[in-house]
Parts: C-alpha cells; sequence; structure tokens
C-alpha cells in the first residue's frame, strides 16, 4: 500500500491519495483537485473513491470535480447538510462545495478492491466527524494533529465531545500511524505520550 500526500490552498490541507496496484482512494480534496489528477495520470491508477473527513470547505471544496467524472464521494449527512456560511465568517453558498451529490456513510467498512476502509465515527471538531482506517495508516482530518486537536469553536463542534472522541482515538491498541488533514504525521503511541488531550 502507498500513501501520496498532496498539500493544497491557503489552509494547507492534506489531501492523501492511497492506492494498492491500479486502485486508489482519495481522502479530502480541498481548494485544488489538479495536483491530484495529475498524480494519478502520472501513476495509472484509477480512482475508486473520494472519502471526505468533514464539511468544512478546506477538505472538500473541489468533490465536485470528482462527481463530474463519475467518482463516487463519502461524507457523514450530518456535514453535508450543516450550513455552508458558517466557516470563519466567509459566505460560501454559491460555491463548488455545495454543488455536490455525495453518498452519505452508512456503517462502519467500505471495500475498494483491495482497500479495505474502517469508518469511526469522531466527533467534536465537527457533528459529522469521520475518521478512515486504511491499512496501517488512520486518516484523522482536523480531529487529531500532531501534538494537539482540531478546533471546536465553529458550527458543529463541542469541546467535551472533541476531547472525549480523541481520548477514545488515543486508546486504540494498535500504533496506527496518524496522517491528518493539516501538518505531519505522528502516530497512536506518540499522540498518548504527548498530546496534551491525552492528560
Amino acid at each position: 500500500m502507498k500513501v501520496k500526500t498532496i498539500i493544497s490552498g491557503n489552509y494547507s490541507c492534506n489531501s492523501y491519495i492511497i492506492s494498492q496496484g491500479e486502485v486508489c482512494v482519495i481522502v479530502d480534496i480541498g481548494f485544488d483537485s489538479a495536483p491530484v489528477f495529475e498524480y494519478v495520470e502520472k501513476e495509472g491508477l484509477t480512482i475508486k473513491a473520494v472519502l471526505l473527513t468533514h464539511g468544512h470547505p478546506d477538505h472538500v471544496f473541489k468533490a465536485k470535480d470528482f462527481i463530474d467524472k463519475g467518482i463516487s464521494v463519502y461524507i457523514s449527512e450530518e456535514d453535508y447538510q450543516m450550513p455552508k456560511n458558517n466557516f470563519f465568517g466567509l459566505r460560501l453558498v454559491e460555491a463548488d462545495f455545495v454543488l455536490f451529490d455525495p453518498i452519505f456513510i452508512d456503517g462502519h467498512k467500505l471495500e475498494f478492491g483491495e482497500i479495505a476502509v474502517d469508518i469511526i465515527k469522531t466527533p467534536g471538531h465537527t457533528k459529522g466527524g469521520v475518521c478512515y482506517i486504511i491499512g496501517n495508516y488512520l486518516f484523522s482530518g482536523d480531529t487529531l494533529f500532531r501534538g494537539t486537536v482540531g478546533r471546536s469553536d465553529l458550527y458543529g463542534g463541542c469541546a467535551k465531545t472533541l476531547r472525549d472522541t480523541v481520548k477514545s482515538l488515543l486508546a486504540i491498541e494498535k500504533n496506527y500511524i496518524v496522517m491528518p488533514g493539516h501538518g505531519e504525521s505522528s502516530t497512536i503511541f506518540y499522540e498518548r505520550q504527548h498530546n496534551f488531550f491525552a492528560r
């Protein structure tokens, strides 16, 4: 399994391309889809799905580009339905990220060829946030970062819920490599030792 990180947009969102053989899935897609399509074409990959960790624009803005190519995009219903003008005061109601027709996540597991995806509901940063476990990796969106966690003061956020969610993630027995929505990677065991919210 191979994981490619592509950083895009003013918010430096991490988009991840996870490939196994000639098949891949994408986790989060921000304000620029072109680098993702360029990499996929260069590597001769077929995109099976886009998996969104939550509904903020810097993680979902170009989802429609994939829908237009017949690629399924998954998101929780709660986050798809969140008001689209509650992101740092920006009014983005007419933006592309509103205009896509997703598949709502319903269940705990997805499979795309040889790529198996376990889904963990992780509210706190948003109501419908999720993390994805693929192989030895945990894609944490804006729930868990290296040494810290996501903010909880935006629409749908809740500090107590986020703290409980993070504690449950850090209680996972396997030392998954944590791939966050922004910043550098970490591991479950490192965060258990060093993350302020583990105390």
